[in-house]
């Protein structure tokens, strides 16, 4: 519900600011009136159609100490009764957190270059089949460290309001506790992230994401 809110108050200062037309001249964009930005918060409404990974309520805040560096911190939660909706995955349980520095390539520019680091702790069930047996359920126990270098592009969408679209290219590191992998070899159809069975064990895969946050300026300094 508290995520549900939070949507509704950002669509809600949408729908206020884009009455403020005079604020633009159909020529520039609204932020740039405001280069100095200085503290925004944002969520990150994909997270919670995540059917691979579960279904999280995620935001945070970003910090520009000058015009052309950002510095952001978000931080999410499970919310086990939609991951079960969206995906194979049952009470879903765990946290996130996602910071990242990024560097704008011009003062007022939106296009900017960053490091991302992200930290996944999560435990679920599941149930998983094998041929000519009875299905059984497994419980997991999971945590990720994701190292990226990432790409993004903000769009404005009224004062102090926009989008970040950000294309991230990294890799990423997982340890998996499973107390079905012994049978986990035959199973017919579950699968991880990226297509890879949720085994016991400890292993790299690259990664490649696209994630969309949305910010809302508190202050330009």
């Amino acid at each position: 519900m508290r995520t549900i809110a939070l949507l509704a108050l950002l669509l809600l200062t949408l729908n206020v600011s884009a009455q403020r037309g005079a604020y633009d001249d159909g020529t520039r964009n609204y932020r740039r009136y405001d280069p100095t930005e200085r503290i925004a918060i944002g969520i990150s409404p994909l997270a919670l159609l995540d059917t691979y990974n579960g279904s999280s309520y995620k935001g945070g805040i970003s910090i520009k100490p000058i015009k052309s560096l950002r510095i952001t911190a978000d931080f999410g939660a499970y919310w086990p009764q939609l991951t079960r909706k969206l995906s194979f995955w049952d009470d879903m349980k765990g946290y996130n957190f996602r910071t990242s520095v990024g560097y704008y390539f011009f003062m007022m520019g939106d296009l900017s270059l960053g490091l991302d680091y992200q930290y996944k702790k999560q435990n679920f069930n599941y149930t998983d089949t094998v041929p000519n047996q009875p299905s059984f359920v497994a419980h997991v126990d999971k945590f990720v460290h994701v190292f990226n270098i990432y790409g993004s592009y903000d769009i404005d969408l009224a004062l102090n309001l926009y989008f970040e679209i950000r294309l991230n290219l990294g890799i990423r590191y997982r340890e998996i506790t499973n107390d079905q992998s012994d049978q986990l070899d035959d199973s017919v159809n579950w699968y991880d992230s990226y297509r890879g069975r949720i085994t016991q064990g400890k292993n790299f895969i690259p990664n490649i994401n696209l994630a969309v946050r949305l910010n809302y300026v508190l202050w330009g300094g």
